[in-house]
């Protein structure tokens, strides 16, 4: 069985080319927790709730369109939900959700980012380490799973610049501590001393094409789970987002699956759940077929007949004529003038080219690779905001590397 984690940065920004479905069928794995999301449940179409071989499940922001959300399918003949809770987020942002399985509690989160606000960030974390806590007692002989982008980097051999610990590194070495209780970071377990191993990365600055990154998507196992889990692998090469996919593969048998009867799945909604009975009629060739209420009444004879194509075509001409008649001779043909040759279209067109700049001047060369730079604006609201620069145009690296971008800047005015 496989389990897979991954921030897709907008799921219907991921549909333009095929349907949820086959989106999910790419994933390649039975349960597949996404984050960030970025749906309220009006957006949600009957395609989005009711894939078909798949259960969804649904936690949305209800205080802001476009933002967070986090969303866990489960493919129904593999594995099957036994229960789900998808309104436990402290800050009403579709921030978690948790589903019970044959062998295990799965959690799948999406924790804040930092973003200037480290207080709004950790006590998500903490009522997050509540929540772990309450799933333990109320499932005391399962082990929990806990998956999602927890914005937090662990290690310095998670980051590719200069870490610096903090409060939410603390927390974090807290749920991977050393007592009986504590999870473990499973890609470290299988693979701990690889380096650049990351899951995020800077769109703007083309970071992943030098992987320039940070590790900070995860799946955390109880250790009693550690027996039954094969490896787990960071998917890069997987696109669709800023992040990349993070898969687990247990042991676990895949024979029981079947699908779930739990309400809070959304093939259950009220908008959706009529859509469901309508499918299962229509495949239940059992069924009598459906017999007309109704008998169309025989039209009625009127006194109008229809006219014959050829007095149609009589009549349009007679009017036709009529109307060209009445209608006033075309002017006389004058020779006309091309605007070239105005004086006053000269006049103006020899203003609009003095005033205008003409062909903009080729960007200087950046000074590492004598190639030609980028130009930028300053989008930070400071003394500096619209003013325009210069930048060495290959990807964000790390020092020394040829392939990434140089040191170079230089204002354009």
């Amino acid at each position: 069985m496989k389990l897979l984690t991954w921030n897709i940065n907008g799921l219907r920004s991921n549909l333009t080319n095929l349907n949820l479905t086959a989106f999910l069928d790419d994933c390649e794995a039975d349960i597949i927790c996404f984050q960030e999301t970025k749906l309220t449940r009006s957006e949600l179409t009957s395609e989005l709730a009711c894939p078909p071989n798949y259960d969804a499940f649904y936690s949305f922001s209800k205080l802001k369109k476009g933002y967070s959300g986090v969303a866990t399918f489960v493919r129904t003949n593999s594995i099957q939900t036994l229960a789900a809770d998808t309104t436990q987020c402290i800050y009403n942002e579709g921030r978690l959700i948790i589903t019970e399985h044959d062998h295990f509690v799965l959690m799948n989160t999406y924790c804040p980012a930092h973003g200037g606000n480290l207080e709004r960030k950790m006590i998500y974390h903490e009522y997050l380490s509540s929540q772990i806590a309450n799933c333990r007692d109320k499932y005391k002989h399962k082990p929990i799973v806990l998956v999602g982008d927890l914005n937090v980097i662990h290690k310095p051999i998670d980051d590719c610049g200069d870490f610096e610990a903090y409060e939410a590194t603390a927390w974090l070495d807290d749920v991977l501590g050393e007592n009986d209780m504590a999870m473990v970071d499973a890609f470290r377990h299988f693979h701990p001393n690889d380096t650049k191993a990351y899951t995020c990365w800077r769109t703007l600055t083309g970071a992943r094409e030098t992987n320039y990154g940070v590790r900070i998507d995860y799946i955390l196992l109880d250790k009693r789970l550690l027996s039954d889990t094969l490896d787990v692998h960071l998917w890069v090469e997987k696109q669709g987002s800023d992040h990349c996919p993070v898969v687990a593969q247990f042991t676990f048998d895949k024979s029981n699956g079947a699908p779930t009867t739990v309400l809070s799945c959304a093939k259950y909604y009220p908008e959706f759940a009529g859509i469901q009975t309508s499918m299962q009629v229509y495949l239940d060739t059992s069924a009598p077929p459906v017999q007309p209420t109704t008998i169309l009444k025989k039209r009625t004879t009127s006194t109008w007949q229809q006219q014959s194509f050829k007095s149609f075509l009589t009549t349009a001409s007679s009017k036709r004529s009529k109307v060209d008649n009445s209608s006033p001779p075309p002017p006389a043909s004058t020779e006309s003038q091309s605007i070239q040759q105005l004086s006053e279209y000269q006049t103006v067109a020899k203003s609009w080219k003095q005033l205008l700049p003409g062909k903009a001047p080729p960007p200087p060369l950046c000074s590492g690779h004598k190639e030609p730079s980028l130009q930028r604006t300053v989008l930070k609201r400071n003394d500096n905001y619209g003013r325009k620069f210069y930048i060495c145009a290959k990807p964000e690296g790390a020092k020394g590397d040829p392939k990434a971008r140089c040191n170079f800047f230089q204002w354009a005015n």
